[in-house]
């Protein structure tokens, strides 16, 4: 087989490596130590999506297959995707204003709909903070803002919300929009603030 790793050939001829998955898992490791990340594969000229790539796995490597990973400085993946979640930020407190008007105008349905789209955004921002951690070998829940946790303020807003849901109270919900995860949502920039400059 013929595999190369942003754009430079490699002799994998003595690995070992028999499945796809194996040689993924090996390129992930080399890139790693040279502070970069396969973010691309393209097997036989065609390229294969993450969905693809998980599920051919365990298919087995053949002699005539030419495979191409494309790689990217690990730091500046990390800091670009912590950036787009700052700049996300905004656009996420702008729709927790917009569920807590619809909650005092009556517009229930409406208002659970907005902040489903909002714990979705919410998702996502964990995520990278636990790819964050991955990359850069730290606990981001550790990582404090003004000598707090932002995380776990986060979390405790977050749970009381959800009870408030839970309780039909959309009094104490509306409140706790307008003025707890809204006011959470500020202090998240300023902790993604800090990791970007944490990136090496």
């Amino acid at each position: 087989m013929h595999v190369t790793i942003g754009g430079v050939e490699v002799d994998l001829s003595s690995s070992g490596i028999r499945t796809l998955g194996e040689l993924i898992d090996a390129v992930q490791g080399a890139a790693s130590e040279r502070n970069e990340i396969a973010v691309g594969l393209v097997l036989n000229g065609q390229r294969i999506s993450p969905e693809q790539e998980a599920s051919q796995r365990e298919r087995e490597l053949m002699p005539d297959d030419v495979i191409d990973f494309q790689v990217q400085d690990a730091s500046a993946v990390l800091t670009a995707a912590l950036e787009q979640t700052r700049d996300g930020l905004p656009a996420l407190e702008e729709k927790l204003g917009q569920v807590a008007t619809a909650l005092q105008c009556g517009s229930r349905q409406e208002a659970f709909s907005l902040f489903g789209e909002c714990l979705t955004h919410w998702r996502q921002v964990i995520q990278l903070l636990q790819a964050t951690q991955a990359c850069l070998g730290y606990d981001p829940g550790e990582v404090e803002v003004e000598g707090r946790n932002i995380n776990e303020d986060l979390l405790a807003a977050l749970q009381e919300t959800k009870q408030a849901m839970e309780q039909g109270d959309l009094v104490a919900l509306s409140d706790l929009l307008e003025y707890e995860l809204i006011a959470k949502l500020r202090e998240e920039r300023a902790l993604l603030e800090q990791l970007i400059g944490m990136v090496p």
